[in-house]
């Protein structure tokens, strides 16, 4: 997780001491792991929304504009529901917000201009992965978006990761040919808790890593 995950967000993207991300998410929803741990880890700080204030599209961008936010992290439901309001108020504060992380379900191409539009300092970042690879595994900063895409693409592995696209018989495949993400790298975890039948068809050895023992998830 610290290394994999903590470590690597925030050196890459720069998070420090004075980033702040608004806790929106669940603690159930895996993604809240590096609200919790990764903007702490970096010196930052939390700012826990209440139930009350995630009903609220309004209280959320009272505190986007107010208060010392820079960090948001969700998934594209949570901001989406936020954009028809941000149009019909007047613009103030919104300089603060440098940062959104978006992962956990499919991103609807127009919001990542409409972040933009709003929050003129922020970049966007898709993010992806599966739970059994310590949360996210992928990422692809968010730049012209083409009309023409029929998604925002996945992005490449992050650190400590690697990616392997591979036919029923866990051959490679080639550029082009549809097949199964197969995950591997210091992300994959143990297994599954007391169930070693879905452990043994889920995580299997790696016969691409670099040493030997290591495994892949198949996603």
């Amino acid at each position: 997780l610290r290394r994999h995950l903590v470590e690597w967000i925030n050196r890459t993207y720069r998070v420090s001491p004075t980033d702040q991300v608004l806790f929106v998410t669940s603690f159930c929803f895996d993604l809240s792991v590096y609200d919790m741990f990764g903007v702490l880890a970096a010196g930052g700080s939390v700012r826990v929304a209440t139930q009350g204030e995630i009903a609220e599209p309004d209280a959320l961008i009272d505190i986007l504009e107010c208060e010392p936010v820079t960090l948001w992290d969700s998934a594209p439901a949570a901001l989406a529901m936020l954009t028809p309001f941000l149009g019909e108020r007047d613009a103030r504060g919104r300089d603060r917000l440098r940062l959104v992380l978006l992962s956990g379900d499919w991103i609807p191409l127009p919001l990542p201009d409409e972040i933009r539009a709003a929050f003129p300092s922020a970049e966007v970042i898709a993010l992806g992965g599966a739970t059994e690879c310590t949360v996210w595994s992928n990422h692809y900063p968010v730049a012209v978006v083409d009309p023409e895409w029929p998604s925002i693409p996945y992005g490449t592995p992050m650190a400590n990761a690697r990616y392997y696209v591979l036919d029923e018989n866990l051959r490679p495949c080639s550029v082009g040919t549809p097949g199964d993400l197969h995950i591997a790298g210091d992300c994959v975890a143990v297994g599954y808790l007391g169930s070693p039948a879905l452990t043994a068809r889920k995580f299997l050895p790696d016969p691409w890593a670099p040493g030997p023992g290591e495994r892949m998830y198949r996603t």
